[in-house]
């Protein structure tokens, strides 16, 4: 498809409207656990992500306050990276790799991850939400890192769309601030050679 200034300009009103919306019906506060919170939660590399023998940060979620009373949850130190679900409701219109923000000294989980995802679920997109790992974690590939994620976790689904009855063709990306960043690194940088 061609990017045209019109197709650009119809994709930035529907970000809009997308976090508009998402804004809007978000729920009454940060209970323990959001009902709508994925079930399937997969990890993309089959051991330990690579190049962590120096790595000694600990994964820890945190709820930042909210002045609103939304849940507003972050991830720091991720170390294990991974992918979330968010499977169609009705007739599946297309699938999506989603890279939530945090300025790659966290991972946003809610209002950039899980909020969006659900939006879209609704809406006949499958969603998979990428935790990837931050460049200033000791990871030896730095700040390609993330981009180490984003390629893995980007075949593994190719690789695997029988399996969540995804069309290859059609699996696109989108992130959110640094998310977005790390979106237009792997459209650039699909196939430059960031890890074994």
């Amino acid at each position: 498809m061609q990017v045209t200034r019109r197709r650009l300009l119809q994709g930035i009103v529907a970000g809009s409207a997308i976090a508009a919306t998402v804004e809007a019906a978000q729920g009454a506060g940060a209970d323990a656990a959001h009902p709508d919170d994925p079930l399937e939660v997969l990890p993309i590399w089959p051991d330990l992500a690579p190049g962590g023998d120096r790595v000694k940060v600990i994964e820890e979620t945190v709820e930042r306050e909210n002045a609103l009373g939304l849940r507003d949850r972050i991830i720091r130190g991720v170390t294990q990276p991974r992918i979330a679900v968010f499977r169609p409701h009705g007739r599946m219109r297309g699938a999506l790799l989603l890279l939530p923000g945090g300025g790659y000294r966290h991972v946003v989980v809610d209002k950039e991850g899980f909020e969006t995802a659900r939006w879209l679920s609704e809406r006949g997109i499958a969603v998979f939400v990428l935790f990837y790992r931050l460049p200033a974690d000791g990871w030896a590939a730095g700040p390609d890192a993330p981009l180490q994620d984003a390629q893995r976790a980007m075949r593994l689904l190719r690789a695997q769309a029988a399996k969540w009855a995804i069309d290859p063709a059609r699996l696109g990306v989108i992130g959110f601030s640094a998310g977005g960043h790390l979106a237009a690194r792997l459209a650039c940088s699909h196939s430059l050679p960031v890890y074994a």
